[in-house]
């Protein structure tokens, strides 16, 4: 079977925004900068990520955080590192592993979709089947667009209110970081459209090609 035109304008637009998600959900992930606190305000916490968390000079756990070393904590350090053990609970309230989840999953979706663009791209799969490939790429960039939209606007909400998290909600607010996960949203809802675009267009030219061999002269189906 012959399948039309298959690589279009959709397809480039659809795995250039899908690469594009990723990377800057990668550098979100990896950057403590989800939100900051105003140079003015000096809370303790200088900034902090996902998985990272920056702190003034000579920091002291809140006073309802049941510290045992009873430590005092500067510079960057991994969320997960041995040193913060006795902060984790502090760190990671329920919402927050939501949000941390939520980002995860979104990048393996992300991931997934672009694996499956490039499938279809490569011609890897048989041609009366590869609209299918666009599809699930489509899917799993939509996933990943909702997965990133739900995890910033529950960071957004909660690290506002939480006082039982960074000291001084309103001396704090979201920095760059969280801005390229927003914006990487963005990305994965588009590469979405363009590659579902792409399906339907591939969909029509296989139904048609279909419908031209079946009543062909010489068909056997009648």
């Amino acid at each position: 079977m012959a399948v039309g035109k298959r690589t279009t304008v959709w397809t480039i637009l659809g795995t250039i925004t899908g690469a594009l998600g990723m990377v800057l959900t990668i550098i979100s992930m990896a950057t403590p900068y989800w939100i900051q606190s105003w140079l003015d305000r000096k809370t303790g916490v200088d900034s902090m990520g996902l998985w990272e968390i920056c702190f003034g000079s000579d920091f002291a756990a809140p006073w309802h955080v049941q510290d045992d070393l009873g430590r005092r904590y500067a510079d960057c350090n991994h969320v997960l590192s041995y040193e913060l053990r006795t902060l984790r609970k502090w760190l990671f309230p329920v919402w927050f592993i939501i949000v941390e989840i939520m980002v995860t999953g979104a990048l393996i979706a992300q991931l997934v979709g672009l694996i499956f663009a490039i499938v279809y791209i490569s011609s890897a799969c048989a041609p009366q089947h590869e609209h299918f490939t666009l599809l699930v790429a489509g899917i799993m960039q939509s996933v990943s667009g909702a997965m990133l939209a739900i995890g910033t606007m529950i960071y957004a909400y909660f690290s506002g209110i939480d006082v039982f998290w960074l000291p001084s909600p309103d001396s704090n607010f979201l920095s760059w970081s969280f801005a390229l996960a927003v914006v990487a949203a963005g990305f994965a809802f588009s590469s979405a459209i363009f590659h579902f675009i792409d399906f339907i267009r591939l969909k029509i030219v296989v139904d048609l090609e279909r419908r031209a061999e079946t009543y062909a002269p010489g068909s056997s189906r009648y």
